[in-house]
């Protein structure tokens, strides 16, 4: 079991280190919690809503979590292409739209 202080803005690791984690913590920066698990640090957040450490890919193996990760960063690129192009579509969409509008408008209509 280890003490970790984590971002009191993002739930994110601060630091392991108990002196920098109390001076973050009485700086309003960090909060603390006992981490009962051997996992590497990337796998581990705070959730500052449910006051609770969370286990990225709870109970995979380092192995297992590393492909998961994978799969989920080529879900959420895909995701974010996508939401790209709808918004490139729509920035198109209203830039017709506005040249339109300033033709109508210098016809006088």
């Amino acid at each position: 079991m280890a003490i970790t202080y984590f971002n009191t803005h993002d739930g994110s690791i601060l630091t392991s280190d108990t002196v920098a984690g109390k001076e973050a913590m009485a700086q309003g920066r960090a909060v603390s919690a006992e981490v009962t698990e051997k996992v590497e640090s990337w796998r581990l957040r705070y959730d500052l809503n449910e006051k609770k450490v969370v286990i990225y890919a709870q109970g995979k193996t380092e192995e297992e979590a590393i492909k998961q990760k994978e799969e989920d960063d080529k879900k959420q690129a895909k995701l974010e292409a996508e939401k790209s192009e709808m918004l490139m579509a729509l920035m198109e969409k209203q830039g017709r739209e506005i040249a339109e509008l300033n033709e109508r408008l210098l016809k006088g209509e």
